[in-house]
């Protein structure tokens, strides 16, 4: 929104940055690059730090966690629906797959998808059981947020283990509309579950002698 001039106009005592009176309007307009350059080489993109959308993002997970955190006493069953219901909310799996496996995921067929999506989706919920048990209950505190070359945000948070420990977190977020996010990795101490997909089908597919439908069969059955 542009600030009324009424407001923001400088006193005409100022002087431009060569020391001579400048442009009021052309003084505010520095100032106010000099703010996002500062800004920016502080967290990445000041406008992501305030976009509601990504604090939401961030504030849904942690209030996630602690639910199931407080359904631990359930046993390993109450935990794995809760992180299987908040992992399918938040991840966008076939995106995911996307980055992942770029070239085979075109090839696949609309059933294949569904299939390998599926298999990601338990592995993510999986994941999500272990993040939780070693997790102690106390609210995530976000370190920054940067903006990828592809538009993507990377939020990090520092989240604390239950022996302590500050482990650090990194959602990849994608707009899927007005205000929303969906995470297409989940970067833990800097182990990256994209990165992990991949490795794991290459080495499958090789295995199966490049058959994809094996290596899907292969995933789905872990």
């Amino acid at each position: 929104m542009q600030p009324r001039a009424s407001l923001y106009r400088p006193s005409r005592r100022l002087y431009s940055l060569n020391g001579k009176r400048g442009d009021p309007d052309m003084r505010i307009v520095i100032a106010g690059l000099l703010c996002c350059m500062l800004a920016s080489l502080a967290i990445g993109d000041a406008r992501c730090e305030t976009d509601p959308g990504i604090r939401q993002f961030v504030e849904h997970w942690e209030a996630a966690a602690k639910a199931i955190k407080s359904r631990a006493s359930g046993g390993d069953t109450q935990i794995a629906a809760g992180c299987s219901e908040l992992t399918g909310a938040a991840f966008d799996f076939d995106a995911l797959l996307r980055e992942s496996i770029p070239g085979t995921w075109t090839k696949l067929k609309p059933a294949q998808r569904t299939t390998l999506a599926a298999a990601v989706a338990k592995r993510a919920t999986t994941d999500c059981v272990d993040h939780i048990q070693d997790y102690d209950g106390s609210p995530f505190a976000i370190l920054g947020v940067r903006v990828a070359d592809d538009g993507d945000r990377l939020v990090t948070a520092n989240v604390r283990s239950a022996g302590g420990r500050n482990v650090h977190v990194t959602w990849r977020l994608r707009a899927a509309d007005l205000g929303h996010w969906t995470a297409v990795d989940l970067i833990v101490e800097g182990r990256s579950m994209t990165a992990r997909i991949r490795s794991e089908f290459n080495q499958i597919l090789t295995i199966r002698n490049g058959n994809l439908t094996a290596t899907i069969d292969t995933m789905a059955r872990r």
